[in-house]
């Protein structure tokens, strides 16, 4: 087989990138031989024009380099979902469904008022948006979403935008439930709360994208994340590229991953109500969705009749007790499908189901999906 030469136009640092890179070596090793050329993705056109490449993969910011590698009957691979209407063969995440996973965990914790703070101008910070909002206006509420001052365009300082999301910071009603469009806005986030004394979780609980681990956990509180399979990002872009060499026809749409649920961490570590009662039940709910306790055990635990439990809990969080023990082991058991090789039974004791039928169940009534097709459709192949 004649080897490959990729030129992979992504620079190394952050999770995400790494996840990518790693992704694609995988494929590589398994389907090569492949010769990288490594570039950063702010070279020139100039600087590219007379690449002797096979193929590339990058995340596009402008249809400039789709003119120029197509005039050179060069295949190309976008993957990212920052330039809106790219006509290129594309694999990225699912942007609405993160959007939906960051909402639908900050609804799950009681609030009434929701934020969302992005990126002007990215197609994938306003689709996140999309995503958010619906879920939000499903369940009742409204998104108030970050608009940078004008002003920052012409003067554009990492200071200057801290501080301009400070300011919108200061009018929201607390507590509120924030998404930022990924790890590293969630981190300016949390940066500009601490500038106007505003804490977190407590007045403002923060979600972010990527699950880029150094990044959240450098952050003070450290910051939950949806995570995002960037190296099944990495694998599928590469796959896609070698067909594309190969001669095969691109495919009619993106190919969309999915992302795989929020990692909670400390910035969504709380309850937004006012209930100690609800809040006992719900964190003992979160600490042990592994293990087979019921709703009897809930109710010793708190030490309240399970008719008023019921009635504050549907009251605050929208459902009943069942439900919301049913959706922290389902989440548990997504976690243990997409990330590990255990067996079906094995997952679902792991997620505190009894027998396998039941997590079956329950695990597409949540879902949509049952445990098999779920693993098939998500897992780093």
């Amino acid at each position: 087989m004649p080897r490959r030469r990729i030129a992979v136009m992504l620079g190394a640092g952050s999770g995400w990138s790494n996840g990518i890179l790693r992704g694609i070596v995988h494929y590589a090793l398994a389907h090569g031989p492949w010769e990288f050329y490594a570039q950063f993705p702010g070279l020139s056109i100039l600087a590219v024009r007379d690449w002797n490449v096979d193929g590339v993969i990058m995340p596009l910011r402008t249809e400039e380099y789709v003119r120029l590698f197509r005039e050179r009957h060069i295949p190309l691979v976008n993957c990212s979902g920052m330039l809106a209407g790219a006509v290129v063969p594309t694999v990225r995440v699912d942007d609405p469904a993160a959007g939906r996973l960051g909402a639908e965990h900050l609804v799950e914790r009681g609030f009434r008022h929701f934020a969302f703070c992005g990126f002007a101008d990215l197609n994938f910070s306003d689709v996140r948006c999309e995503g958010f909002a619906e879920v939000v206006r499903r369940a009742g509420f409204d998104v108030n979403a970050y608009a940078p001052d004008p002003a920052l365009k012409k003067e554009w300082t990492w200071d200057r935008q801290e501080m301009d999301i400070a300011r919108w910071l200061a009018t929201l009603p607390r507590p509120v439930g924030l998404m930022a469009c990924s790890d590293e806005r969630a981190w300016h986030v949390t940066e500009a709360c601490r500038r106007i004394g505003l804490r977190v979780p407590e007045d403002v609980a923060v979600v972010g994208v990527d699950n880029d681990e150094l990044r959240c956990e450098f952050s003070t509180p450290p910051i939950s994340s949806v995570a995002v399979p960037t190296e099944r990002i990495g694998y599928e872009s590469a796959a896609l590229l070698d067909r594309l060499i190969r001669g095969e026809p691109a495919p009619d749409g993106p190919v969309l991953i999915r992302p795989q649920g929020v990692v909670v961490r400390r910035s969504t570590d709380v309850v937004a109500v006012d209930d100690p009662d609800v809040v006992k039940a719900f964190h003992y709910i979160r600490d042990h969705a592994g293990e087979p306790f019921d709703v009897n055990d809930l109710v010793k635990e708190v030490a309240t009749p399970l008719e008023v439990l019921e009635e504050r809990f549907r009251a605050h969080l929208g459902h009943t007790i069942e439900a919301e023990i049913q959706r922290a082991r389902v989440r548990r058991a997504e976690r243990i499908l997409s990330d590990t090789d255990l067996g079906i039974p094995e997952a679902a004791q792991a997620s505190g189901f009894r027998n396998p039928s039941h997590f079956s169940s329950a695990f597409r009534r949540v879902t949509g999906l049952t445990p098999n097709a779920y693993r098939q459709k998500y897992r780093m192949r």
